[in-house]
């Protein structure tokens, strides 16, 4: 009798959270701006093989928020756990955000058996203050959109750090890489790497799906007896010291951004 008690108390926590007390914040407008990136020019660096050497990019930069450490909120036997990563996912209200997970869950109770499915389905988050970035509660959202506390574990409150990003489903986002591939025999190989923005497409109901952006890739190889000033994808290098295990130079020129 007790347990059945229990059980039900807890079904009627979950109700109301679910469908009665929970809150709706805004969407934020992505914070975006056309920002384009360059490597350093003119100045000596160094890179072993497999880094990268330069890049140019360009699109649509928006504020994520970066959390470093795990942090746990449980109530009534129903838990969730936000792991260390970039939250983009972002809401708010006029006090606070809610960053939602890409990839944690809530946990059910397993005497909340009735609600179970259902919650598992919701992705975990934080509400966090817009002054300093501090976590407030550990929240869930739901199947509707609206979002609900769960409470937080412990005494400690995270503190959030703003990262800029960028939106790499926009369809004007460009990257360009170079890396240094390898050196033997005085021949130098270089490793690029394009990757452009694609229109969006829809899928069979209807509802906008982010397109990957297309990549090309390409090996350019240099033969520094020649000269040792390279012309890459509208860039030029000034080689200043070739070995197998590093490369020495400096940009002249950068690489188009278009």
């Amino acid at each position: 009798m007790k347990l059945k008690k229990f059980t039900l108390l807890i079904l009627a926590f979950v109700s109301v959270g679910l469908f009665g007390c929970a809150t709706m914040p805004h969407d934020i407008d992505p914070v975006v701006k056309v920002t384009h990136f360059e490597s350093k020019k003119n100045q000596a660096m160094e890179v072993s093989p497999g880094v990268l050497m330069m890049k140019t990019e360009k699109g649509d930069y928006f504020d994520a928020y970066r959390l470093n450490e795990k942090v746990k909120g449980s109530f009534m036997g129903n838990s969730c756990t936000v792991s260390p990563q970039a939250l983009v996912n972002v809401r708010q209200d006029g006090q606070f955000y809610y960053a939602v997970s890409k990839k944690n869950y809530v946990k059910p109770s397993p005497l909340n058996w009735q609600m179970a499915k259902y919650l598992s389905t919701c992705p975990c988050g934080v509400k966090f203050s817009k002054n300093d970035l501090k976590i407030i509660d550990v929240v869930f959202e739901n199947n509707n959109g609206t979002i609900d506390k769960i409470g937080i574990d412990g005494e400690v409150r995270p503190v959030l750090e703003r990262t800029p990003m960028i939106n790499i489903y926009a369809p004007n986002f460009l990257r360009k890489t170079l890396k240094f591939d390898s050196f033997a025999d005085d021949f130098l190989a270089l490793h690029y790497m394009e990757e452009r923005g694609t229109q969006n497409g829809y899928d069979a109901q209807g509802n906008p799906v982010g397109v990957p952006p297309e990549v090309t890739e390409r090996i350019y190889e240099f033969d520094l007896q020649m000269s040792k000033v390279i012309d890459v994808q509208g860039a030029k290098i000034e080689i200043l010291e070739a070995r197998p295990d590093q490369l020495v130079y400096k940009i002249v020129r950068q690489m188009s951004a278009e």
